[in-house]
């Protein structure tokens, strides 16, 4: 549900980002609407995008299950106040990824309430690495203690002779997927 006061706040109750493409919001403030004027609307994200993605070097790997678990996925958002938020969700897929060394994203875009990364935090995977099942849990690194708004964030896991290498890079989100969309 979402709302805007006259003074331009605005809110979002019940946010769920299992079930979100993404939240967007503009505002523009000191207009009389005496005259006809054309209005500067400058949308920023207010989620941060995570991206869990795995590379093999050297051998033979399958991703079979990949969970991402224990950050808040519900929450509500005020542009006076940011989001407040107690909900945890997790993100599964179970379709088998073949791993390359130019790397597979394990589930897709994931656009998350902005929050600190804590150690409760866990990517588990079940994997076949050649030939042989093995199954991994993974606390996300403390090197990022906050997913910001509107930033991009891109885990990294390379498995690698009988280790997983991990490593994250930030960005800002500002790429865009899906050619025109009219916003009404």
């Amino acid at each position: 549900t979402a709302s805007v006061t006259n003074d331009g706040i605005i809110t979002v109750e019940g946010f769920d980002c299992s079930e979100a493409v993404d939240l967007m919001t503009a505002t523009a403030t000191g207009l009389s609407g005496d005259a006809a004027q054309t209005v500067a609307m400058e949308f920023r994200h207010q989620l941060s995008k995570v991206n869990i993605v795995a590379t093999v070097e050297g051998g033979n790997c399958t991703v079979t299950s990949a969970t991402f678990s224990g950050m808040v996925t519900k929450g509500s958002y005020s542009s006076s106040a940011g989001w407040t938020s107690t909900i945890t969700g997790s993100f599964t897929n179970s379709e088998p990824k073949v791993l390359d060394t130019t790397g597979i994203d394990l589930l897709d875009d994931l656009l998350l309430i902005p929050q600190a990364v804590t150690d409760q935090f866990k990517i588990t995977v079940s994997y076949t690495l050649d030939g042989v099942q093995m199954s991994q849990e993974i606390t996300l690194p403390n090197s990022i203690s906050q997913w910001d708004a509107g930033q991009s964030y891109k885990y990294t896991l390379t498995f690698k002779g009988n280790n997983i290498i991990f490593t994250v890079n930030v960005a800002s989100w500002n790429s865009s997927t899906g050619g025109i969309i009219t916003v009404e």
